[in-house]
């Protein structure tokens, strides 16, 4: 479990690792993951895990867009847990897109948070490839997502009525 700690550290990597950085609309990057960060932090702020759904946004791209390795985070103090969603987040060079999405659905919290990356993403991406891309990816986790929710749906009474 991740603390206030951890996320204001995962914050203090993201900032520094990205440092320089601009997003495809020219802003500084570090605004993309800000906004996850806010929009997942209202969505969540009562869930137990909700330093570590943060963390792991502040981190998500880490891995994939700079020199920062998950051996630097986790020597940093980041926890195994938030390190391990991370590196599922992280799309290996050449690996194929649906593989990649196959290994974030089957992590805990990266689905979660790879959802507030592509609704952030198509907020403020033109039409095109890239755009497709995401919207096929965001399709297939909210899929997932609302299939594994309805397969774990509490037990109620009705169950056991005939």
């Amino acid at each position: 479990m991740s603390t206030v700690r951890t996320n204001l550290l995962a914050e203090e990597i993201a900032r520094a690792a990205h440092e320089g950085q601009k997003r495809w609309s020219g802003q500084p990057y570090i605004t993309h993951p800000e906004a996850m960060v806010k929009a997942l932090k209202e969505k969540y702020e009562f869930h137990s895990d909700v330093h570590d759904i943060m963390a792991i946004a502040w981190l998500h791209d880490v891995l994939e867009d700079t020199d920062v390795t998950a051996q630097d985070l986790l020597d940093k103090g980041i926890h195994k847990d938030v390190v391990f969603s991370v590196i599922a987040l992280t799309k290996k060079p050449n690996e194929e897109y649906l593989y990649y999405l196959d290994r974030i659905i089957n992590d805990i919290y990266a689905p979660t948070v790879k959802m507030a990356d592509l609704e952030h993403n198509l907020s403020d991406l033109k039409k095109g490839t890239r755009r497709d891309k995401y919207m096929l990816a965001h399709y297939i986790i909210k899929g997932y997502m609302s299939s594994f929710l309805a397969s774990s749906a509490p037990v109620t009474n009705k169950d056991f009525t005939e």
